[in-house]
């Protein structure tokens, strides 16, 4: 059984996934801190492990049960697994196998390949818990390439204007993937606040974003600046004026995007599936029941239409899977 009552459980197995209240047992697909807590015990991988242990380093421990992908261990009466989820580096699917059936949860996901995280893997399954934020046929984003080459025209124009040209990305996963992306195009890098200690994580386990200055080192005005929105009109970007402000961000293919984050340029750039991958991946994985979450309930009809057996996964609602 999976219920959603406020979060997602599986209580014949006593396992929490992607909580943010603290539980006894919990699997964290990612990183990114609408996915985390402090839990007493924690499946992860390694790398979304200590990407946790950096972003909740003022809070209480945790105990991090490490997996590797594709490991098989065991919870209660079930064999679990950790699939690489394509979101950023570390993120993970669980899929959880028993007797008579297969359960996958994505969390966040992405077919399309990038820099610094490990490809997304599709396993067969019976029921499938998908996240599905793009979940309209309005998002479809362009070629990664294409964008990729959009944001490194932006930058360079601004800069032989004697322009800085600031890109806002999130601080773990985007903004990495947005400096490997600048940097293999010759530009050079600043990493403000939170984008630079999450470059150093990075580092730590091995994954080059490839070189970047630090917040405050000189020659500021000739680099691309790389910060998180949160420092959207603060004092340390106001001193770089003029800037060219960029959003990378999924949400750019609205037609009012830019004018609604107040930017000079919204570019598509996403580490979430577009509706064409969520129903390529659903393609792929062949479930027999699709629970949908996070997104559009409308995806379902979607899903229905292309002979999918879909519902919309709603809170307080009990469901019978093992």
């Amino acid at each position: 059984m999976i219920s959603i009552d406020d979060e997602l459980h599986m209580p014949a197995i006593g396992l929490w996934m992607d909580a943010l209240r603290p539980r006894t047992l919990c699997f964290i697909s990612h990183a990114h801190s609408d996915h985390i807590s402090v839990h007493a015990r924690t499946i992860a991988t390694k790398a979304t492990a200590v990407l946790c242990r950096a972003r909740l380093a003022t809070r209480a421990a945790t105990d991090y049960e490490v997996r590797e992908f594709g490991e098989s261990f065991e919870c209660g009466d079930a064999h679990l697994t950790l699939l690489p989820a394509g979101h950023v580096l570390g993120s993970s699917q669980i899929a959880v196998r028993t007797e008579h059936t297969v359960t996958v949860y994505t969390g966040d996901f992405k077919l399309r390949a990038g820099r610094t995280h490990e490809p997304c893997e599709v396993p067969r399954c019976d029921t499938l818990v998908m996240e599905c934020t793009y979940g309209r046929p309005h998002y479809r984003f362009p070629q990664r390439r294409v964008v990729e080459e959009q944001l490194v025209q932006r930058c360079s124009a601004a800069l032989s204007r004697g322009i800085t040209p600031v890109v806002y990305a999130y601080a773990l996963g985007k903004a990495q993937e947005v400096i490997a992306a600048l940097r293999a195009a010759g530009l050079p890098v600043m990493a403000f606040g939170a984008v630079a200690r999450m470059c150093q994580v990075y580092e730590s386990l091995g994954v080059s974003v490839g070189g970047y200055d630090e917040q405050g080192a000189e020659g500021s005005r000739r680099c691309v600046v790389v910060a998180p929105p949160s420092l959207r009109r603060t004092r340390e970007l106001a001193a770089l004026a003029p800037i060219y402000e960029i959003a990378v961000t999924g949400w750019a293919v609205d037609a009012r995007a830019r004018l609604r984050l107040g930017v000079d340029c919204a570019l598509p750039l996403s580490d979430h599936a577009d509706f064409d991958e969520l129903l390529a991946y659903v393609r792929r994985a062949q479930p027999k029941q699709v629970y949908c979450l996070h997104g559009f309930p409308d995806f379902v009809h979607h899903l229905r239409r292309a002979g999918v057996k879909a519902r919309w996964f709603e809170p307080n609602r009990q469901l019978a899977l093992f």
